[in-house]
């Protein structure tokens, strides 16, 4: 009887991460290190270009890492509420395709797109970003009702971040032109020559992270990342780090209290570049 032993079989990086995930990224944080390379508190780069669609009145696109996203700005005319007369609308709107990652299915919205736009509604509601009344044209018959449509164009995680930074940056640098309304034909006329820009009052960024069973939090994760992760939290502050929205998502084994204790110093690092680059495109775009 042969009794030559079979040497284990080695298996490659590439093979080890498709059948163990978890494990894979488990040996990785072990040594305060991701498979990308970035130690646990590291951002990936990002970039902001702002006013890059001509067709909207405002725009921005962010690239995030491998993530893209594309925010367009666009006024129409309503009519507004009756129990708020003089205020206008906010209308966010994530669109997640095919297009930017196999694993989104052509038809209707999915849960992540859905869940996005709320979170962007919330912002606007309930963060005091726009006052609504400067979009009043004449009180009680008209407002103006600017629809923001975000889209991915590329999809590797944390596109909340990503997403967030965009439409700040379109909605500061959106011009509206200046309407009036005659009360006799009920027309509004607007004109093209006369912009006004919109006042944003407080920008609002957002810091993103994902918590490992084995007590680790790291800084925007990707979409891999996302996947194997035992919980995620992004937390939204204005730029003077008070908190204006908090959103968790899945379970973990440690108390809140500890973790955000960690989020919250790591998330000012990420806020700081962010608002700094906003700042910068802003001043660029205007030039």
């Amino acid at each position: 009887m042969d009794n030559t032993r079979i040497p284990p079989l080695a298996l490659s990086a590439a093979a080890f991460e498709r059948i163990a995930p978890a494990e894979y990224y488990k040996r990785f944080i072990a040594k305060n290190v991701r498979p990308d390379g970035r130690n646990l508190k590291a951002t990936r780069d990002f970039s902001l270009q702002v006013g890059s669609v001509s067709t909207t009145h405002g725009s921005a696109v962010v690239r995030w890492g491998e993530t893209m996203v594309v925010c367009g700005v666009k006024g129409e005319v309503a009519e507004p509420k009756v129990n708020t007369p003089n205020q206008g609308y906010l209308v966010p709107n994530v669109e997640l395709s095919p297009m930017c990652s196999p694993q989104f299915r052509p038809g209707p919205p999915g849960e992540l797109p859905q869940v996005l736009s709320q979170r962007l509604d919330q912002i606007l509601q309930r963060g005091g970003i726009v006052p609504l009344e400067q979009l009043c044209i004449q009180e009680k018959l008209a407002v103006w009702c600017l629809y923001i449509d975000i889209t991915c164009l590329a999809y590797d995680g944390n596109v909340l971040d990503a997403t967030i930074l965009a439409m700040m940056a379109a909605l500061q640098s959106t011009l509206l032109p200046r309407a009036t309304l005659d009360e006799e034909t009920a027309i509004v006329t607007a004109d093209p020559n006369d912009l006004v820009p919109l006042r944003v009052e407080r920008v609002v960024l957002s810091a993103s992270f994902a918590v490992f069973a084995d007590r680790v939090v790291v800084t925007d994760p990707n979409a891999k990342e996302e996947t194997v992760s035992d919980s995620r939290i992004s937390l939204a502050m204005d730029s003077e780090d008070n908190l204006c929205q908090m959103w968790s998502f899945g379970k973990t084994a440690l108390p809140m209290r500890t973790i955000l204790k960690q989020c919250f110093k790591s998330a000012h690092s990420s806020l700081q570049k962010q608002r700094a680059l906003l700042n910068q495109s802003l001043a660029d775009a205007r030039k």
